[in-house]
């Protein structure tokens, strides 16, 4: 665990690219691994602390940045932990940065559709956001392609769901020990980034994208992938 109380050292937590500039907070926790990404939820429950979790800081609405308490960031969570070329996945921790997952895959003729026009984005800011890029008006956003996902929620209990598992009920998501009530209003068809997805028989995993670090720290993601596209130019 890296924990950072230097203001200096805690300085470039606190901004974005929204260039907002008004970010406070005692202290930042880079953990290494799940353990320690317990610990500091942990910690930041038992002091009642907020807490802010910090992705690459590529974001343009200020959604890193803390106004009190603590921050932790997944930039230590940066392994590639598998890609299954039959099967079209992989396997990766939520500080892997995007464009880096870009190139590996490239190595087997892959490609992940949704990814970001900032190449320093990491994946689970981009699941935790459900972002789009250049490529996302022909395949879709970051939730059409995940398949799973880990995350660890303020009770410090892993809660890991895989798409196609569980769906929505007479509004209710029924998850073993875990029962999410849903509100009542309804996710418009376009893309919207504004509360929860929520949709008739929706899966449980659509709840998790795109709900800002709300809901818990995302540890792991497992996505689908295409295969690479072809190289085309245009000479005009």
């Amino acid at each position: 665990m890296i924990i950072k109380t230097k203001q200096d050292e805690i300085l470039p937590y606190l901004e974005d690219t929204s260039n907002f500039k008004d970010g406070s907070a005692e202290k930042v926790f880079i953990p290494q691994d799940e353990k320690e990404v317990f610990d500091v939820i942990d910690y930041a429950v038992k002091n009642k602390l907020p807490l802010t979790i910090s992705a690459a800081g590529t974001g343009t609405v200020a959604g890193r940045i803390p106004k009190e308490g603590i921050v932790i960031s997944t930039e230590k969570l940066n392994k590639i932990i598998d890609i299954d070329t039959k099967n079209k996945t992989a396997v990766l921790q939520s500080g892997v940065v995007v464009y880096n997952f870009l190139n590996e895959i490239k190595k087997f003729s892959l490609f992940y559709p949704p990814f970001p026009t900032e190449k320093g984005a990491f994946i689970g800011g981009n699941v935790a956001t459900n972002a789009s890029g250049e490529y996302s008006f022909r395949f879709g956003p970051t939730r059409k392609y995940v398949k799973r996902i880990k995350m660890i929620l303020t009770t410090g209990e892993i809660l890991e769901v895989k798409r196609g598992e569980v769906f929505e009920k007479d509004g209710i998501l029924d998850y073993g020990k875990f029962k999410i009530n849903l509100p009542s209003y309804r996710t418009p068809e376009v893309k919207c980034s504004a509360g929860y997805y929520i949709k008739d028989s929706m899966d449980i995993i659509d709840l998790l994208i795109g709900s800002e670090g709300t809901l818990g720290v995302i540890t792991e993601v497992e996505v689908f992938l295409i295969d690479e596209l072809p190289e085309r130019f245009i000479m005009l």
